[in-house]
C-alpha cells in the first residue's frame, strides 16, 4: 500500500483514538423528544433523555433554562455513562426550552475533560389548532417586523427574504401556537443573537445559544476576600483584610430590583475602602435604569456615555449619565472586570464607567451584543423580542459583534485551577496604584 493510501486510514485511527481518550468534544447522539419536535403528546414526554457520543464525567452537568420554559423535574441523573435522563411533569400548549452546557458554567463534560458546546433544546407540546391563516399570518408579520425594525438585521447578512421562501410552508402547517413558536424561533437562529427571543403566552425561548468560555474563578474569590455575601441570587459583597472591597453583580434583570437596592447600601457600606473590584464577568444584561443607577456612584458630572441608534432614520439619541453628589460616591480607584460573558446592558454600565475618571477595566473583550429591546406581536399569545436600536459608542461606532476591548487586556487562566490572572492584575493596580 502507498503511503498516500493509508493517509485516510492513519486519520481515522487517531480519530478513533482521541476520542477514545476523550481528546475530541462530545456530541449529542439523540435527544428525546428530538430538537424542535412538535405536537409532543405529554403523557409521553415524561422522561427527557439526552444521550452522548462518548462517556461523561458524572460529576458535571448543566443545564439551564428560563424558569417559564423549564419542565417541572422531579428527578434527574445518569442511566449510564453515555445516558443522562430528566424525569419530568409536562402540560398542554406549551413551549419548553432548555440549553445543555450553557455559557459560563462547567457544563456536560467526557471523562476526558472535553466540554459540549452550548446547545439548544426545544419542543412543544400537543395544543388547540390555530385558526386558520394564523400561521400564514404570523410569517407575514415576522418578516416585516425583521425588515423594518430589528436593528442587527444586517450584521450576519442573512437573506431574509430568501429564508421568508425557504420557511413558508412552515408557517402555512404548523398545527398549534407551540408548533408555530418554534417555527418562529427556528428562523430566528439564523440571526445568531442572543438578545431575540420568542414568547409563547408566559413561554420565554431564546433562539441562539452562545457558546463562549467565561474568565471568572470563584476559589479565586475566596482566597482573596473569604467567602462573599450573597444578596439574592444576582449579586454578593465581600471585603478584603486589607480593605479592598468586593462587589458582584451577575445580573441588571429588573427582577433583582429588591436585592439590588441591597447592593448600593452594601457600597454605601464599603465607600472607605481603599479600592473597589466590581465583577461583571458573567453579567448578560438586564434593565438599563438599574445599571444607572450603581454607575452613578462613581462618574463625576454630566456625560454622554453611549449613542442609541434606530432601525429606521439615521437620527441618533445621545445617552447621558449624571453622577451622584456626596456622600453617594466612591472615592477610591475601581477595577472593572470584565469578559467573554458581559454582554447586553452590562456593556452600557463598561461605557457608563469609562466616563468614571478613577475606574479602569480589566479582562477580555466583552461579547458585542447590546440594543434596545422591543416586542413584536405576530398572532394571539406568540410575540417576539429584538433589539429595535443599536447601542454604539459615544464616538458612533458600532461594537455589535465586536464587544468592548478593557483598559488593560488579561488572558484567561489557561487550565481549572491556575490562578485568576484577572482578579490578580485588579487586586495588583489597586494595592499599588499607578
Amino acid at each position: 500500500m502507498t503511503t498516500a493510501g493509508m493517509l485516510p486510514r492513519l486519520t481515522a485511527a487517531f480519530a478513533a483514538a482521541a476520542v477514545a481518550l476523550g481528546q475530541s468534544p462530545p456530541t449529542i447522539s439523540s435527544l428525546e423528544p428530538a430538537h424542535d419536535a412538535v405536537d409532543v403528546e405529554p403523557r409521553e414526554a415524561t422522561r427527557l433523555v439526552i444521550t452522548f457520543d462518548q462517556d461523561m464525567d458524572p460529576a458535571r452537568h448543566d443545564i439551564a433554562a428560563d424558569g417559564t420554559s423549564l419542565p417541572r423535574i422531579v428527578r434527574e441523573g445518569w442511566a449510564d455513562a453515555r445516558t443522562y435522563v430528566l424525569h419530568v411533569e409536562v402540560e398542554t400548549d406549551r413551549l419548553y426550552s432548555l440549553t445543555l452546557s450553557p455559557a459560563g458554567s462547567a457544563g456536560f463534560t467526557t471523562a476526558g475533560g472535553r466540554r459540549l458546546p452550548a446547545t439548544l433544546w426545544r419542543f412543544a407540546t400537543r395544543g388547540a389548532p390555530l385558526a386558520e391563516g394564523a400561521g400564514v399570518a404570523a410569517g407575514r408579520t415576522l418578516f416585516t417586523a425583521l425588515r423594518n425594525d430589528y436593528a442587527h438585521r444586517d450584521r450576519l447578512g442573512v437573506d431574509w427574504t430568501q429564508l421568508e421562501r425557504q420557511h413558508g410552508e412552515r408557517f402555512a402547517t404548523a398545527g398549534n401556537g407551540a408548533s408555530l413558536a418554534l417555527v418562529v424561533a427556528d428562523v430566528l437562529a439564523a440571526a445568531q443573537d442572543p438578545q431575540v427571543s420568542v414568547r409563547w403566552n408566559e413561554h420565554n425561548a431564546p433562539t441562539y445559544a452562545r457558546d463562549v468560555v467565561g474568565n471568572d474563578d470563584d476559589a479565586a474569590i475566596e482566597r482573596t476576600f473569604g467567602t462573599p455575601r450573597r444578596l439574592g441570587q444576582a449579586f454578593a459583597v465581600a471585603r478584603s483584610k486589607d480593605d479592598i472591597g468586593y462587589l458582584l453583580v451577575e445580573s441588571f434583570a429588573r427582577e433583582h430590583t429588591r436585592a439590588f437596592d441591597q447592593v448600593l447600601q452594601a457600597l454605601r457600606g464599603m465607600l472607605d475602602c481603599k479600592g473597589l473590584v466590581l465583577d461583571l464577568r458573567t453579567n448578560a444584561g438586564g434593565d438599563e435604569a438599574l445599571a444607572r443607577r450603581l454607575a452613578a456612584f462613581f462618574v463625576d458630572g454630566d456625560h454622554v456615555f453611549a449613542q442609541l441608534r434606530p432601525t429606521a432614520g439615521d437620527d441618533s439619541k445621545e445617552l447621558r449619565l449624571r453622577g451622584n453628589g456626596p456622600p453617594d460616591t466612591f472615592p477610591g480607584p475601581v477595577a472593572v472586570l470584565q469578559g467573554r460573558l458581559t454582554m447586553g446592558t452590562a456593556e452600557a454600565f463598561l461605557l457608563m464607567m469609562r466616563k468614571a475618571p478613577r475606574a479602569t477595566t480589566v479582562g477580555e473583550r466583552s461579547y458585542g451584543s447590546a440594543g434596545e429591546n422591543g416586542a413584536a406581536p405576530l398572532a394571539a399569545g406568540l410575540t417576539i423580542v429584538l433589539p429595535k436600536a443599536k447601542l454604539v459608542r459615544p464616538d458612533g461606532v458600532t461594537f455589535e459583534g465586536e464587544g468592548l476591548e478593557p483598559h488593560i487586556h488579561v488572558a484567561s487562566a489557561q487550565k481549572p485551577g491556575d490562578a485568576d490572572p484577572v482578579l490578580v492584575e485588579a487586586m495588583q493596580r489597586l494595592r499599588n496604584p499607578r
